[in-house]
């Protein structure tokens, strides 16, 4: 993980977030998203501030990503998460709550393969008011996430 501390507040730091089913570099291997991002970000000009990774589930490099934007967010940073593609961030509805998590930290999120910025602030309301209500929901916990199949509303 590399962090320069020197990097002024104006430019737009990238943090890069990779994560892959297993150890193995296939499709979504771990130097196929490295190689991705890295040049998403130089085409767009951003310093690299950090590099995060988990293998399996999202676990201690997505923590570890959320500890860096948040620090940078603190002292007034721009800062962009990128990741390969959007399912690096999980691969569930379940865990859309990541994405909504990274935006209301102050990151616009982007997906380096589909060459997208996820983002709250450019999106309509509707899409806006959907993200957040998924997110809302399965955040609530799984208890308030599921239908009560075969009850009747007797309100």
């Amino acid at each position: 993980m590399k962090q320069d501390e020197s990097v002024a507040v104006s430019e737009t730091l990238a943090l890069l977030y990779f994560r892959s089913a297993t150890h193995e570099d296939g499709e979504h291997g771990h130097a196929v998203q490295v190689a991705v991002c890295r040049r998403y970000v130089a085409d767009h000009g951003w310093a690299l501030d950090s590099e995060h990774q988990d293998i399996g589930v999202p676990s201690a490099g997505y923590t570890a990503l959320v500890t860096r934007l948040r620090a940078l967010r603190a002292q007034g940073q721009p800062v962009v998460v990128v990741i390969a593609t959007l399912d690096r961030l999980g691969r569930t509805a379940q865990r859309m709550d990541r994405l909504f998590n990274l935006q209301m930290f102050g990151a616009v999120v982007h997906a380096a393969a589909q060459r997208r910025e996820f983002s709250m602030h450019h999106a309509d309301d509707a899409v806006s008011a959907t993200i957040r209500a998924i997110a809302e929901r399965y955040v609530a916990g799984p208890e308030l996430a599921q239908p009560t199949a075969g009850k009747a509303y007797s309100g």
